[in-house]
This record gives C-alpha cells, structure tokens and sequence, in this order.
C-alpha cells in the first residue's frame, strides 16, 4: 500500500504451502471483483497467488489440489471453461506489450508472464499449467458454459437464450417474475448447446405482464446437475 500507492492485494485469491486459501482483495470471492495483478487484462479476468518463489521451488502437493479445487470452483461459478482459449482485449500499461486495444489469445488459465514482464508464475509452477487445466476440466462435471440471454429488440421478446455443457445434457429454462413465481418453463432434452427462445407468454399462452422477468438456465445428465446461470 505504502509503496505501489494500491487500496488492497491485487490478487483475488491466495494459497499458502499448506493449502489453506485466502480472501484477497476484497468485495466477495463469488463477485467479479476486477485484480490489480495482471495489467492490462484485469478486467474479465481473477487473480490467484501461490505464496512462494517457484523459480527456485516446486509448489506442495497441497498447494496445487487447493490451487485445482479453487479454480474448478471459480471458474464454474463464472461459466467458463477451464481448458480453452480466449480473446481479451488489453487496456495497456508500463508492465506490459500489449497497448491499449491490443487484442490477445489467452488460454483460460494463464499465467502472469503471458501478459507482463515478469517470471510469474515461476517456472516450477509455469510447466504445470498444461496438467492444471486437464485437470480443472474434468472437476465437477457436468458444467453449463457461456449462458447468454438476447433480446430481439431492446427489451422486446423474444428472448433467446443459448449455452454450451459440459457434454450432451437435459435442459431446463424457467422465466420467472419479480415476486419469484415461475410463469414458463422451457426444456430441451439430450443437447450439447442449448438454444431456446422465450415469446414473452406464460405456460397458458398468454402474454405475461410488463415488469422484470429471471431467465434460469438449469441442466442435468442423470443424478449429476450443473451449477445453474
């Protein structure tokens, strides 16, 4: 704080040797709270720490099944997929290449060197990241991925709703009102992608009333069920 001029910790997250996990920077662990640990990319991004030089060390055993667990978690509760790649678009700094409006292929779980100058994560850590990610991929399937919801015209139905699982699921889409009752429900059996568009009617048929409407997009492959969105 008193060096860098900074409100809090940058990273969202940090691992100690024994695994335990840490609260970062604050705001809620659940939240898309925007680091200060990756210049340039921080927006859409979080931030994780292991609490050591894995330049000259290897992470514990510990350390890397919270380091698994954490992203698993985190990544689930933002409907990412652990295992691919994606395009950020920098906003620039003096730690980094990429100027401002650089556009950049990022794997999901990078790390920090592949943005800024600096050995971070180490090398140690740095030649895991391949075995991480088909790791974390394979952690508390079945997922929903992607779930977006458009309007044909601003505010107008209908609404389409589309996402991605994790492999071929059943679907089940539910629109419900302010006050929480469910006026339409939506399903789609046996499908990889989901997409399915919402008339603005309720299950009778009747168009529903002006006011503000939750889209759940929800899905299962037998007993197992993924994290709604």
């Amino acid at each position: 704080v008193h060096i860098r001029h900074w409100c809090d910790i940058a990273y969202n997250f940090l691992i100690d040797r024994f695994g335990t996990v840490f609260e970062g920077r604050a705001g809620g662990v659940d939240l898309p709270v925007i680091s200060a640990a990756t210049q340039g990319v921080n927006t859409g991004s979080f931030s994780v720490a292991l609490m050591g030089n894995y330049q000259r060390s290897r992470p514990t055993k510990a350390e890397l099944v919270s380091l698994k667990a954490l992203l698993a978690w985190r990544l689930d509760v933002a409907h990412v997929p652990p295992d691919e790649v994606t395009t950020m678009t920098s906003q620039g700094g003096d730690n980094t290449w990429l100027h401002k409006g650089n556009e950049v292929r990022l794997r999901t779980i990078s790390g920090h060197r592949n943005t800024g100058y600096t050995d971070c994560p180490g090398n140690h850590l740095y030649k895991l990241l391949p075995g991480i990610r088909t790791a974390v991929a394979k952690m508390g399937l079945p997922k929903i991925y992607y779930p977006v919801a458009t309007p044909h015209a601003p505010k107008t139905p209908p609404w389409k709703l589309v996402a991605r699982g994790s492999a071929a699921l059943d679907w089940e889409v539910t629109i419900a009102n302010e006050s929480g009752t469910v006026v339409r429900t939506l399903t789609l059996a046996d499908a990889e992608r989901l997409r399915i568009a919402w008339d603005g009617k309720d299950d009778a048929g009747a168009d529903v009333l002006p006011g503000t409407y939750t889209g759940t997009i929800a899905a299962s492959n037998g007993a197992r069920v993924a994290r709604p969105a």
